[in-house]
């Protein structure tokens, strides 16, 4: 379905789901789409910036319509109706403008052009108006995707499906799959030939693209290590937790990308394969980490899988 996309078009599918996620619900929505665009789609967030007004009110608007409810865990988040309208759409924009690819453009007329969405309605209020959106976009030169590393390889591929066998707690199948779904989904954008984008800044870490991987890999550690702990002791209790003072030090910059992206890849394949091995017994093993609250085993896990979403979704907004 999405041949045609170009990296910035998948990213912008990739948010949509995050979005989806942190809103608690079952299927990707419009709503959803824009929010993501907002952080993706270069005109889009000139517009904003000329206009002096700030993203933050389109999320405030949209969530005062549809207030998130509890995070949402699983993997099998759909498109919805609406939404596969939408990405229609995009792809008849595309066409009409004679452009092979579908950018994050394309997406952005798609919802201008349903005269009736919410969405649509909220960027025409705001001042982004159909005719001459589609203007920028005919225009805008199309976007050359860099070189994918198959980052999945056959041998990673295989692993992951064998990772696939059921947990013995069931409730820790979900969080599992969203990790996984995680390690598939952000794998189809980290790139090999990526030298100038390793050197991009995250937006709320002060750390580079290579510093912020390094941190995965340490996060994957330090909490393989917990769940060992927890899995053999009657309690867990870490009196530091991840150290985020010291990435300077570790010299990630010296790696190859593509050491550290197979590195964090495997660390989190132990993982998975560690959290299968747990029984039901041990989800509710008291976990007190720092001076945080105590939380329960099961709360711990879906802690690091919310930290993981989040730091793999700033690493990307910068390919």
């Amino acid at each position: 379905m999405f041949e045609r996309y170009t990296d910035r078009a998948r990213r912008v599918i990739f948010f949509s789901r995050c979005e989806a996620s942190q809103f608690g619900v079952d299927y990707m929505e419009p709503e959803h789409l824009l929010l993501a665009l907002l952080r993706e789609d270069p005109a889009l967030r000139a517009h904003f910036v000329r206009k002096q007004i700030r993203r933050g009110e389109i999320r405030r608007r949209i969530e005062t319509r549809t207030p998130p409810r509890a995070l949402n865990n699983s993997i099998s988040i759909e498109f919805s109706a609406g939404l596969k309208n939408v990405l229609l759409r995009a792809s008849e924009e595309a066409r009409g403008l004679e452009q092979n690819r579908i950018d994050s453009g394309h997406l952005v007329l798609a919802l201008l052009h349903d005269a009736g969405s919410f969405p649509g309605s909220l960027l025409r209020e705001f001042g982004v108006q159909y005719e001459r959106y589609r203007e920028i976009v005919r225009n805008t030169e199309e976007p050359v995707d860099r070189a994918r590393i198959t980052f999945v390889r056959r041998d990673q591929e295989s692993a992951l499906e064998e990772d696939a066998i059921p947990p013995s707690a069931d409730a820790l199948a979900p969080i599992i799959g969203r990790l996984r779904h995680i390690l598939v989904t952000a794998a189809a954008y980290l790139h090999t030939d990526s030298e100038s984008h390793e050197l991009g800044r995250l937006a709320r870490k002060p750390w580079m693209r290579k510093q912020a991987l390094g941190h995965l890999v340490n996060l994957a550690a330090t909490h393989h290590y917990w769940f060992t702990r927890a899995l053999v002791e009657p309690k867990l209790t870490a009196l530091i937790p991840v150290d985020e003072s010291c990435i300077e030090e570790q010299h990630f910059e010296e790696f190859s990308w593509r050491q550290l992206v197979d590195l964090w890849f495997l660390s989190n394949r132990l993982l998975i394969h560690l959290l299968t091995k747990f029984p039901e017994s041990k989800l509710q093993v008291q976990c007190r980490i720092g001076v945080t609250e105590s939380m329960t085993f099961i709360e711990l896990v879906e802690t690091y899988v919310d930290s993981v979403e989040d730091l793999t979704a700033q690493v990307l907004s910068l390919l």
